[in-house]
């Protein structure tokens, strides 16, 4: 029956609705003239003339958009009709008329992921699927988040080889990063494990980290910190001086700590100091990197008995969380304030 009144429609009009079809069955009309490119007022009149026969709605409601097909069904029997040269063409001039109308916000990057990988620009796809997921973290829906990192995965076999190593990375990371937020430590910990050998920059500092997290979160014994950083070490140590590699050696300082040995302590926190006053030559370190240090030293001599310095070091992390607008991170303002809370105690 679809198909039968379908037949009724000039080509003029039959490209409109297929247009619509392959948008998903509603467009607004700017988006709609954007991608096929014509006038407005003869656009206007091809939908009237659909509306007419009753193959076209104006929705006319709030927050919806300006038309629409009847039914879903027509939009399947359009869709399906189409031959691919031209799906793929459609898909494509939507995903650019999207990002040249200025609407490829993190909130329709799966819509753009869907319309790129249709439209055959694959590495774009991937991309924009990988913010939705970035999205989908930041709003706290991690399994959501998960599902279109996996999916991204999957549609980078299409990707040119040269590329797909770095898309790759980020999205294990960001697998990782979702299986963390959904509290399965043990997953996490694997996944950030694999994301590493190909990740660099902060990306690389920020699994290691995550993983001295997990281990810790998981309770492993404190002598498993030695094999984890003789590992990490050796892999850190392949390339130029990195963030990565002083944060291993304060993961370490930490494990030292925790173990009673203070020349361990001081020993190991003197290196990784040694690196990082190396790479701040070139590079100011991130803010959060100087938290962990500090945070390290204000437990030491909080530990140590030294409560007057332990004290000016939580203030400089207070200060570092106040300036660097890192207030939300709850759980390290509470240990600061704790440690803060303990060092005024025992200093009467």
């Amino acid at each position: 029956i679809i198909a039968r009144r379908l037949r009724q429609v000039r080509n003029p009009e039959r490209r409109l609705l297929d247009v619509i079809a392959v948008a998903g069955g509603d467009i607004d009309y700017e988006l709609l003239r954007a991608v096929l490119e014509g006038e407005e007022s003869s656009l206007l009149q091809n939908a009237d003339t659909l509306i007419d026969l009753g193959l076209l709605m104006e929705p006319r409601m709030p927050a919806s958009a300006e038309l629409a097909l009847p039914h879903a069904c027509y939009g399947e029997v359009l869709y399906q009709s189409l031959p691919a040269a031209r799906r793929r063409i459609y898909h494509h001039r939507l995903a650019n008329s999207l990002i040249q109308t200025g609407k490829a916000s993190d909130f329709q990057a799966v819509l753009l992921a869907h319309h790129l990988y249709h439209g055959g620009e694959y590495s774009q796809a991937v991309q924009y699927l990988q913010r939705a997921g970035d999205l989908a973290l930041r709003l706290y829906t991690p399994q959501q988040a998960r599902a279109m990192y996996l999916k991204a995965l999957d549609w980078l076999q299409q990707v040119n080889p040269t590329e797909r190593a770095a898309l790759q990375s980020r999205l294990q990371l960001g697998i990782a990063e979702a299986l963390r937020y959904s509290g399965d430590y043990t997953a996490a910990a694997r996944a950030y494990q694999a994301a590493l050998p190909t990740l660099d920059g902060e990306l690389r500092t920020v699994a290691a980290y995550q993983i001295f997290q997990m281990r810790v979160l998981q309770g492993a014994a404190l002598d498993d910190y030695d094999e984890l950083t003789r590992e990490f070490e050796e892999v850190f140590s392949q390339s130029s001086p990195s963030w990565a590699l002083a944060l291993l050696y304060w993961g370490q300082t930490f494990t030292a700590l925790l173990k009673g040995d203070p020349k361990e302590t001081r020993r190991i926190n003197a290196q990784a100091w040694r690196v990082a006053r190396q790479i701040a030559q070139q590079e100011k370190p991130p803010a959060w990197i100087c938290q962990r240090a500090f945070t390290i030293l204000m437990r030491a001599h909080n530990q140590w008995g030294n409560y007057r310095t332990s004290i000016r070091f939580s203030k400089r992390i207070l200060q570092l969380s106040a300036d660097n607008g890192h207030g939300e991170d709850q759980n390290a303002q509470a240990v600061t304030h704790a440690a803060l809370g303990e060092a005024y105690f025992h200093l009467g």
